[in-house]
Parts: C-alpha cells; sequence; structure tokens
C-alpha cells in the first residue's frame, strides 16, 4: 500500500474512538478514528440523541473525514459491529477515494438495508421489541455480557462508563448504499457474544469478502488483542500496493 493511504476506523454502538488508542499506536500506516455523535460529554447518557437520523450520522462522520483525512489520500475504512453500515455509506459517498473495507464483526445488511435487516430470526424481532420497549441503552449485564466477555475489569469498567445510546434511526434505518468495488475483508471474531457466529456468517454471505481472517476474540479485538488486530490490519494494507 502506498504511504498516502489512510486507515478510517469506525467503531460499534454505544462506543467511541477511544477503543481504537492501542490499535493505532501499531499502525504503520496514518490513521482517523471516527467519532458518532454526542461522545466526549459528561452527560453524553442522557444526551439527545433521539431525534438523530441516519443522515444526521452520516453527516457527521463524513465532516470528520474532510478535516481530517489527508487530501489526496486513499481510505481504508476498518468498520466493527454496527459501524459496518456506516462504512458501507461513506464507501459509497467518497467512492473515489475507498480502496479497501475491513469488517471486524461487522453488521453487513443486504441491499441497501438497516442494521436490524440485517440480523437472522428471531434476532431482528427481539432486537427491535427491546428497542421500542427499553430504548438503546442496554443494561450493565448486558453490555457485560455481549462485549466484555474476554476483557480485563479496568477495560469493562470503561466501556459500561463510557456506553452512549444511540438513535433508533441508527438501527432501524436502510443505508441505501451497495458494496464497494473494492479489495474487502471480514474478521471473524470466534467468540463474539454480541454476533455469535451463525449471525457473522449471514453478513458475510451478504459481504462476499476476498478474505476471511479468524481470530479468537469476544465482541472488542481492539481491546483484547490490539497487537494482533494491528497485524492483520497492516498485513491487509501490505497486499494493495
Amino acid at each position: 500500500m502506498q504511504q498516502d493511504t489512510q486507515f478510517i476506523l469506525i467503531h460499534g454502538a454505544g462506543l467511541g474512538a477511544w477503543i481504537w488508542r492501542d490499535v493505532i499506536s501499531r499502525l504503520k500506516y496514518p490513521t482517523l478514528a471516527l467519532e458518532f455523535p454526542n461522545r466526549n460529554k459528561p452527560d453524553s447518557k442522557k444526551a439527545n440523541t433521539a431525534k438523530l437520523t441516519f443522515e444526521d450520522y452520516i453527516s457527521f462522520l463524513k465532516k470528520q473525514i474532510e478535516i481530517g483525512s489527508r487530501t489526496k489520500s486513499k481510505l481504508v475504512i476498518v468498520a466493527h459491529s454496527i459501524g459496518g453500515v456506516i462504512g458501507l455509506r461513506l464507501a459509497e459517498d467518497f467512492q473515489d477515494r475507498v480502496n479497501g473495507f475491513i469488517g471486524i464483526s461487522a453488521s453487513i445488511p443486504k441491499e441497501g438495508g438497516s442494521f436490524v435487516s440485517s440480523l437472522p430470526y428471531p434476532n431482528k424481532i427481539i432486537v427491535s421489541t427491546v428497542m421500542k420497549l427499553f430504548g438503546t441503552l442496554p443494561s450493565e449485564m448486558s453490555i457485560k455480557h455481549g462485549l466484555c466477555g474476554d476483557l480485563t475489569s479496568e477495560q469493562a469498567e470503561e466501556i459500561i462508563g463510557n456506553y452512549s445510546p444511540e438513535s433508533e434511526n441508527l438501527y432501524f434505518s436502510r443505508t441505501n448504499a451497495g458494496l464497494p468495488n473494492v479489495s474487502r475483508l471480514y474478521i471473524r471474531l470466534e467468540n463474539d457474544k454480541e454476533f455469535d457466529i451463525p449471525t457473522q456468517n449471514r453478513m458475510i454471505s451478504h459481504f462476499s469478502p476476498d478474505h476471511i481472517i479468524d481470530l479468537e476474540s469476544g465482541h472488542m479485538p481492539m481491546l483484547s488483542q490490539p497487537k494482533t488486530l494491528a497485524a492483520i490490519l497492516n498485513s491487509f494494507a501490505t497486499t494493495m500496493i
């Protein structure tokens, strides 16, 4: 990969750009970690995200790329979890600059669909019902179970303490974006309790990646295995010269 290429990192729901810090320090190429709206605020758990549309998310992240990326750099999108739906849309909006896409246990809807539409039955019904009844801020128990299985207690506390609810529109709105015509890699997480193997396989079937790498990790390899994850990203980069 040429040195004018830049990684664009997209975190998952409730999280923030901070999750990538131990990966970024090990990457060999310029990197921009994007941040969803209403992060880094003392009252982020109470921030009014309910009215945010999917387009609000996209506009917020596009502006970060326009300001923070190198003008002539080619972009490799690295999308985690629900970041996959964001990544697909950004890849389309920046199609003249994107030359690679890596999904890490990423949500990949079919034919421009939504995050919820990408889930298998009965998960999509369960997720829809729970969100409509209780909102998008999971209980601490749910966060620990889904995200923190192989993390230290300090890492788990940081995730729970910084978790921010998202707008329902992030989950239910269509991306209206197709697959990017670039080199694609899917990193399948073997011990993921948030997206189990059948769910990830469904995403893979929608994504049609050029390569699949299996990683023995829970849902947050950027925290549990930053060295290994960074090595995978760097290796992907070297194949794109």
